[in-house]
């Protein structure tokens, strides 16, 4: 089953893997990590969404802070990533 956090102020699915892993997806910028656990799937996904935000133009980072505001979680559908 899948849920739906917050990281930096954009939406994160969570979702439990076959193997009790989990995964974590930010559909704003399409950046996804795992973990054992749901807490160090949650810190790595946020790593991975800073050093991507970092890498944005000054451009880029202002529609990133729109998009904080205007993800549309209903499109965003649970799926494993492996």
């Amino acid at each position: 089953m899948a849920s739906t956090l917050n990281v930096l102020g954009f939406p994160v699915r969570m979702v439990k893997e076959k193997n009790n892993s989990y995964s974590a997806w930010v559909p704003a910028f399409n950046v996804a990590s795992q973990g054992d656990t749901q807490k160090e799937a949650l810190t790595n996904v946020q790593e991975a969404l800073e050093l991507h935000l970092e890498c944005l133009s000054p451009s880029k980072r202002t529609e990133a802070e729109k998009a904080k505001i205007h993800v549309p979680l209903k499109s965003v559908h649970a799926r494993a990533f492996h």
